[in-house]
Parts: C-alpha cells; sequence; structure tokens
C-alpha cells in the first residue's frame, strides 16, 4: 500500500503490528500496512492519498473535482418541503427559517392562519 501525506505536517501511523511508522509532510510511505482499525479513518481525514498496489496504476478522480448527485429519493423529498415554504412566504412575506423542517414550518404556517 502505497500512503502520500498532501499536508506540511508529519503523522505518525499505525502498522498492522500496533508499531507507529512516522509519514514525513508531504512524504510518501511505500510498502506499508496499516493498522486494520485505522484504515477507515486515514480515509476520512482526507490528509492522505492512499492507494493499493493494484490502484497506484488507476488515476484516481480527486474529490474536489467529482460532481455530487443527488438521487430520486433526495429530489422527492424535497418537493414537498419547497411547497411549505413557498406558501410559509407567501403568508409571512419572508423565507422560512432555513433550519426549520416540514413539521415547523407547518406549524408555523397555522399560526399565522389562526
Amino acid at each position: 500500500m502505497k500512503i502520500t501525506n498532501l499536508t506540511n505536517s508529519p503523522y505518525d501511523l499505525v502498522d498492522s503490528q500496533g508499531r507507529k511508522v512516522r509519514l514525513a509532510a508531504r512524504g510518501v510511505v511505500e510498502g506499508f500496512e496499516p493498522h486494520p482499525m485505522h484504515i477507515g479513518t486515514y480515509r476520512a481525514l482526507g490528509y492522505f492519498r492512499i492507494e493499493n498496489g493494484h490502484e497506484a496504476a488507476k488515476k484516481v478522480e480527486p474529490a474536489s473535482e467529482q460532481k455530487p448527485t443527488v438521487s430520486a429519493v433526495e429530489k422527492s423529498q424535497d418537493e414537498p418541503q419547497s411547497d411549505l415554504r413557498e406558501q410559509f412566504k407567501a403568508l409571512a412575506g419572508k423565507d422560512a427559517d432555513k433550519r426549520w423542517g416540514d413539521a415547523r414550518i407547518a406549524e408555523e404556517i397555522e399560526k399565522l392562519k389562526g
């Protein structure tokens, strides 16, 4: 496994036998086998580029260049909420608080009507 440090700070990584391995700032460690408990954390941090032996040959698209996708479920969840928000705006003359969910907007609409 090849791990590249993408930051300007050194890090101590834990290998599969529990020993610390120093990864220099902007450095590379090849042949490193991380502890199974830590690999998910290393991937999630975004501080490192982690490549397996067979992945090293592949070009991996950086996360910043990946286009987000919206599933059909998310789209259908947004539609009723936008209707409530439009109804609230028509009654109150201002936008609903962005932190409010459907239930809260419905309560506020009832207050405005009542």
